[in-house]
């Protein structure tokens, strides 16, 4: 009997169940304040993004 056989014949309330609830994205002024260094790296990708764009051509 292969694994997957064998996780397809469970029942569906024995399989295991997710308990984590999903977790909303936080907003940016959270990122800014509570994930500086990784808001700092965004602002640095954004900014060379919107460079390339401009080099390219294709800014809004």
């Amino acid at each position: 009997m292969t694994v997957l056989h064998q996780a397809r014949v469970v029942p569906p309330q024995q399989r295991p169940r997710v308990h984590r609830a999903p977790q909303p994205v936080p907003s940016k002024t959270i990122w800014a304040k509570d994930y500086p260094d990784l808001w700092g790296i965004y602002q640095t990708i954004r900014a060379d993004i919107a460079d390339l764009a401009t080099e390219l051509g294709i800014t809004s």
